[in-house]
Formats: C-alpha cells, sequence, structure tokens
C-alpha cells in the first residue's frame, strides 16, 4: 500500500485513503472509530414492542419503529425514550406493521400493513399524519393470489412503492392513495431459488428510492440480487455484483451515494458502491454486525484509569498534525513493516488491537487485487510518504481525502465554545476528545470529518484538514458556498484599557448586563453567533463577530462603555447629616474621593420613584438614558426594586432614581404619564426624600482640637458665633 511519483500517483493514493474512508468513515459499524470511541448504541425498553421495521424522522431527528404485535408507530429519541406516536385500534387485530418511510416533504408517515395466517390476508398501506398522528387514508394492495407486503419507499413526488415478497412485484400507491400494481418485470423472477433453505419463499424485500436518477433499487432475499427499477416505467434490470448477498432485508440509499444493505439472519452489512449508474457495482465491503460487545477497535482501552491513561499517552506518539486519517496511516505503516512474528507483541506494547490491523491488512490486499484485477494496475510494495516529513504526498492525500469526503466538509467557527460549523446543515460541532488535533492544540480553519457522533453531545470523529483552496478545486464543486461561509467566520476583536470596577458593571450580578448587551448585538446583526467575553483579571473584553458585523459589535459595545463611564463619574453615595425631628433629614450625596456632589438642606426631593405596567418589558439602559434626554440633568444612583413576593401595588414598581439636584428630579415627576415601551410611566417623588413642613433644626455641635503625642506651641482660630459653639481649650499631654 505505498505512495509514489509515478503516473499512477493519484490511483495509489486513491488505494491508502479510500480503504481507510470506507472502513473507518462511511459505514454504519466502522472498523475503528477516531483513536477508538465507543460505538453509539440506543438502548430502550418497551415490552412485547418486537420492532419490525425502522425509518429515520428527519424533521424530529427521531427514530420510527412498526411492531410485529401491536398496531402502533413508536418514536425513540436519542437518549433511548419510547413514545408511541401513533396507535391505529381500527386495524384488525395482531397485524403487522412491517415497513414503514418518512415522507419529509408531505410530512406523512407511510406504514405497510400485513396480516399472516391464520388471519384473514391484509395487505394494504397506510399514510398518518407525522405531527398529530392521525391517518390519512388506508389503502388495500390489489392481488388476486397470495401476497406478503413488506417494504416501503417514496419519492420525490410523494408515490409509494411497496413490494411484494411472495408475488414478487412492486405496488405503487399514488400521493392520494390510489393503489396499483406497478411493475412484474419478469427480471424478478428468472433467478433460481432453493427451497429448502430458511425463509425461500421471501423474494423481493427492501426498496429504497434514489432521487438523482429517478429510479428504485431492490433486493431479493431468496436470492441475494440486486434490481434497479425505474420510476416511470417499472423496467428493471439486474445489478451486476461480485458475489450474491445473503438473504438481504433493508436496504437504505444515503446522500453520498453508498448503498447499505443489511441481513438480520446473516449478521451481515454491505456497502455497495457504482460509479455507472448502478449497471454494476465497482466496490462492495461486507461487515459483521455485532449484537453484543463493543466495534473492533484499532486503539485498545484498559478498563481501569490508570489503564486508560497509559492508552492515552502511547496513542501521542502516532498522532499526526494533519488529523486522524494520517494517524491511522502512521499506525498501519509502523506495523506493516514489521516482521509478521513481532507484530502481536508491537500492539501489545501500544496498546493497539492486534486483530483491527490484520482485518486492515485483508482489506488492502482486497482492494489491490480489485485493481489490478479490474484496471490492470499493479500496486507497488513500498511507501514514499514519511510521516515524520512534511512532503507533497500531504498534500495529494487531502485532496484525495476532501475528494472523497466533500459532501462533510466543516469550517472552524471562530470561536472555540462554537466549535465547527458542518457546512451542508450550518449546525455547530465539537472535535471528539479523542481527535489527534487537539493533541497538537490545533483547530485547522478547514476539515473534512467521517461521522458525526451523537451521544449527550455531537462530534465531529476522524476529522482531517484540509486545505481552502483546495475547495475552489473540487469537481464537482461542492453544493455550498466556500466564501459565503468563509465570510461568516468568526473574527476576534480585543479591546482593553478598563478598570475592574467598569468591567464589572458591564457585566452586572450575575453577568445579567452582559446577557443584555450581547442579545441587543445579535439583534442588530441578525446572527445569534455573536458574543462578548470579559475576563475581569486580564482587563479586557473579546468581541467575536463576522467581519461585516465587527464594526456595529464594536460600536454598540463601546457605547455601552462610554455610558458606565460616565454613569461612574456621576455615581453618589445618599447619606443622612443626621436624623432630625421630621419625617426627613437633610442628604448629602457624596462622589468619588468623598467629594460632596449635592447637599440638601431643605425639603426638595432628589429621588423619583417609578412604576410601569410590565417591569420584564423594559430595557433599563433605555429607560435610564430616556430620564436624562428628558430632565437634563445626571443620574447619580439607580435602585432597582425586586418586587418578588411584594403587594400588588408594589409589584408594578420598577425602581427608584437618584438625581444630582432637586430641579432635575422635578422634571422627572413631570414626566408622569409618558409612554414607555408599550404602557404609561407613573413617576412618583420617592416617599423616603418627602418631608414635613418644619424646618430643619440642626443639633448642638462640640469640636475638639488638641495633638495627643506631641507638645506644641502652635494654636488655632475657629471662627464662629459664640452663642453657636463652645470652645473648651486643652492642654496637651505629656509624651
Amino acid at each position: 500500500m505505498p505512495i509514489h511519483s509515478s503516473n499512477h500517483s493519484l490511483t495509489s493514493y486513491t488505494t491508502v485513503v479510500v480503504l481507510l474512508l470506507l472502513l473507518f468513515l462511511q459505514t454504519s459499524t466502522p472498523i475503528i472509530k477516531a483513536l477508538a470511541e465507543n460505538s453509539h448504541v440506543i438502548n430502550f425498553q418497551s415490552p412485547n414492542l418486537y420492532p419490525e421495521s425502522l425509518a429515520w424522522d428527519p424533521l424530529k431527528q427521531h427514530f420510527l419503529v412498526g411492531s410485529l404485535r401491536h398496531r402502533t408507530i413508536s418514536s425513540i429519541s436519542d437518549a433511548g425514550i419510547i413514545e408511541t406516536l401513533i396507535s391505529d385500534t381500527s386495524l384488525p387485530e395482531n397485524v403487522t406493521v412491517v415497513g414503514i418511510t418518512v415522507d419529509s416533504r408531505n410530512k406523512r408517515v407511510l406504514a405497510v400493513i400485513h396480516a399472516d395466517k391464520p388471519l384473514p390476508p391484509f395487505n394494504a398501506l397506510a399514510a398518518y399524519d407525522l405531527k398529530y398522528g392521525n391517518r390519512l387514508f388506508l389503502s388495500p394492495l390489489p392481488t388476486d393470489e397470495e401476497a406478503l407486503a413488506n417494504n416501503v419507499a417514496v419519492d420525490y413526488n410523494g408515490n409509494a412503492y411497496v413490494t411484494n415478497s411472495i408475488g414478487n412485484y412492486i405496488w405503487k400507491v399514488n400521493v392520494k392513495g390510489e393503489a396499483s400494481i406497478f411493475s412484474k418485470s419478469p427480471r424478478f423472477t428468472e433467478h433460481p431459488v432453493d427451497r429448502d433453505t430458511p425463509y425461500s419463499y421471501i423474494g423481493l424485500n427492501g426498496i429504497a428510492y434514489v432521487s438523482s436518477g429517478d429510479y428504485l433499487l431492490v433486493v431479493q432475499s431468496n436470492t441475494g440480487k440486486v434490481f434497479k427499477v425505474d420510476a416511470d416505467d417499472g423496467t428493471a434490470r439486474h445489478v451486476l455484483l461480485n458475489e450474491d448477498l445473503t438473504r438481504p432485508d433493508g436496504v437504505v440509499f444515503r446522500s453520498d451515494g453508498v448503498v447499505l444493505v443489511v441481513s438480520p439472519q446473516a449478521n451481515k452489512l454491505w456497502l455497495l458502491k457504482s460509479n455507472n449508474g448502478w449497471g454494476r457495482v465497482w466496490f462492495m465491503t461486507k461487515l459483521t454486525l455485532r449484537v453484543k460487545g463493543t466495534l473492533l477497535r484499532l486503539f485498545r482501552e484498559g478498563g481501569i484509569r490508570c489503564d486508560k491513561q497509559r492508552s492515552d499517552c502511547l496513542k501521542v506518539q502516532f498522532c499526526h498534525s494533519d488529523g486522524d486519517l494520517f494517524t491511522l496511516l502512521s499506525v498501519y505503516k509502523e506495523w506493516e513493516a514489521l516482521p509478521q512474528e513481532r507484530r502481536n507483541k508491537w500492539c501489545w506494547e501500544n496498546s493497539i488491537n492486534a486483530k483491527s490491523m490484520r482485518r486492515c491488512q485483508d482489506t488492502v490486499f482486497e482492494l489491490e487485487s480489485f485493481l489490478e484485477r479490474e484496471h490492470g494496475f499493479v500496486v507497488p510494495s513500498y511507501w514514499r510518504w514519511d510521516p515524520h516529513t512534511p512532503s507533497v504526498h500531504d498534500k495529494n492525500m487531502k485532496k484525495v481525502i476532501l475528494a472523497s469526503l466533500s459532501e462533510n466538509v466543516a469550517m472552524f467557527s471562530g470561536r472555540n465554545q462554537l466549535g465547527y460549523e458542518v457546512a451542508q446543515t450550518g449546525q455547530h460541532v465539537q472535535l471528539h476528545p479523542s481527535s489527534s488535533l487537539l493533541v497538537f492544540a490545533q483547530k485547522p480553519s478547514w476539515v473534512v470529518f467521517g461521522d458525526l457522533l451523537s451521544v449527550s453531545n455531537e462530534y465531529l470523529v476522524c476529522v482531517s484538514a484540509v486545505e481552502f483552496q483546495s475547495l475552489y478545486d473540487l469537481q464537482p464543486p461542492p453544493s455550498f458556498d466556500v466564501s459565503k461561509m468563509e465570510e461568516r467566520k468568526l473574527q476576534t476583536k480585543t479591546l482593553t484599557g478598563f478598570g475592574t470596577i467598569l468591567l464589572k458593571r458591564f457585566c452586572g450580578k450575575s453577568n445579567s448586563n452582559l446577557l443584555g448587551h450581547v442579545s441587543r448585538i445579535r439583534k442588530a446583526c441578525l446572527d445569534e453567533r455573536i458574543f462578548v467575553e470579559v475576563k475581569v483579571d486580564e482587563n479586557l473584553i473579546q468581541l467575536y463577530a463576522a467581519s461585516h458585523d465587527m464594526n456595529t459589535a464594536t460600536m454598540l459595545v463601546s457605547d455601552v462603555l462610554e455610558y458606565e463611564k460616565k454613569r461612574l463619574r456621576t455615581e453618589c453615595m445618599e447619606k443622612c447629616l443626621y436624623h432630625g425631628s421630621g419625617s426627613a433629614s437633610p442628604m448629602a450625596l457624596f462622589g468619588s474621593g468623598a467629594e460632596i456632589k449635592h447637599l440638601e438642606l431643605e425639603k426638595h426631593s432628589l429621588s423619583v420613584d417609578v412604576y410601569h405596567s410590565n417591569i420584564n418589558a423594559i430595557d433599563d439602559k433605555e429607560l435610564l438614558m430616556f430620564f436624562e434626554k428628558n430632565t437634563s440633568g445626571s443620574i447619580c444612583a439607580v435602585y432597582k426594586f425586586q418586587g418578588m413576593g411584594k403587594d400588588p401595588p408594589d409589584r408594578e414598581k420598577w425602581g427608584k432614581i437618584t438625581f444630582l439636584s432637586p430641579d432635575a428630579a422635578k422634571r422627572a415627576v413631570e414626566l408622569d404619564g409618558d409612554e414607555f415601551c408599550g404602557s404609561n410611566l407613573k413617576i412618583l417623588p420617592s416617599q423616603s426624600a418627602m418631608g414635613g413642613d418644619k424646618t430643619f433644626l440642626f443639633p448642638e455641635v462640640k469640636a475638639r482640637i488638641f495633638w495627643p503625642r506631641r507638645l506644641s506651641r502652635g494654636f488655632g482660630i475657629v471662627i464662629c458665633d459664640k452663642n453657636d459653639v463652645n470652645i473648651e481649650w486643652y492642654t496637651p499631654l505629656s509624651p
């Protein structure tokens, strides 16, 4: 399995990479996952369910399961939660929901209904509303002989195609529920059947619709054949295989062109690929489904923590900076170079699964034999690629990997918490923790991935870096706009030079202010990915936004910071000078440095109470700016009222605002009844600042002037009214 520089170098690269892609990336049960994560298994319990059919609901992202003994279709979440989606008690008792599929375009579930002996024969197709579960129609399938309606596929127009396993023909049910016999091609009955084998009466079975060519692919269980059926006239032809399948059952056509065929009786899964419109299969691989135990692994994991840590440490020596496929190649290259007798020991010493390595080698030999037999190409037995030395081979392999996985492209979003944006779906997914890219603390701008692993979170697995320019060189071009995706990438801008107090004010209690700022910026830029990160200890703010939104985001953040600076400059602490005999006392407003900003000795209110019928809809900053603009005064203090559990009159109270001057407070009261945020404001002078008609009476003031620790011949002069202050002279204390 070499890489060389002859005229056939591209084919050689394909030999190396396609092997790994097919084995490690494009299968439902891959031989290895990126550095050996566990397989994803959905466990659920439902007494007497006996699941007979399975379909994927792309709208709700759930699996749908039909039942062998119940008239139900159940929905199973990724967490294993099962609930009944459809229960049709009007159907005959004990019928089987044999096959199901989802018509996502028309939001329907199509279910094949069959009743077997000793029940009266019954074959029909039922359509149900995908959201509400009500039945749309029940169409009996026409037949004048013994029949077994089995599996179903649906085309883009909503026409359903149902296989008859005993009669070996296909029904068609249009979108209105009108059923007819669609295809009775002689191709379905021209192959011999061994009647002594189990289930030999099961003929046509699994069926899948291929929208790109408007045809059907159908498997036949008792012969192991695959047929291509024209969706217009029902003409069928035999698809040439390297070998017949063993009792094939279900068939699925994936968006990447791979057809998966499963056989529950044989515990096998086949992956088929054609490059000539399914006249012949050019690649075919067979995997054994393991009902119990984990999938085969390349890197073994220990059962206890210390063993796992040892295994993780041993992985590092093979990790490649270009990603997981290169890491896997590094392992295989080193293993292949060893003498046969040393390989098992080497695998044990490096925590490598020796059986997986041997299976990889078997598949390499199979591919090399295929290339020689079908294309006359002899693969040389030496390597030119060195994992430790960067070369042109790395770039060439990246191109091959990209061409093989052109549908699985992802771009780094620009923010670690978001991870990578999948080009096809737009969803944001993190790299799997086992990815070799994380060993090098790298986040390449563009990557391709082998699979999307969905557990408690979603991860990209088997990830490899690709060159940005190579995306433009893809043929055919990718289905997404590379330039637009690159423009969407989040950029980072760092703002510094702020004090700790200002940053804390910017964030607010429990980051409540910060969340509000982020929400406003996202709304202004129409981008939910925008984020503002504040690092108080490092005295900086980091903005994450696309390049075309960065100026807007920066301006909005700067406006808030300038406003908070202004608030800090005018912020005051309200202190009572002394408690008089009236209902109010003289107040002083102390600013920074204990500077007295205002001294209120008369009975003037500096504060107002603000009421609003919907206090939860108020933007605090906009409300304060509204008061500053309409009072031409400076706000020095704000007290947000916490109305939880308060009396009904106080539930509309937003809070109290204190101004630097009584004139500003008076102008604020004049705003009573003005409309703000959909309702009228109610503004009253703060009751705590209201006084009676009495003037303030100052108590007696005593002052002492003395120097307790040193002799002094100095003197002090106190000027005051003799009736106001009694002066007592004190002699200094002796040292």
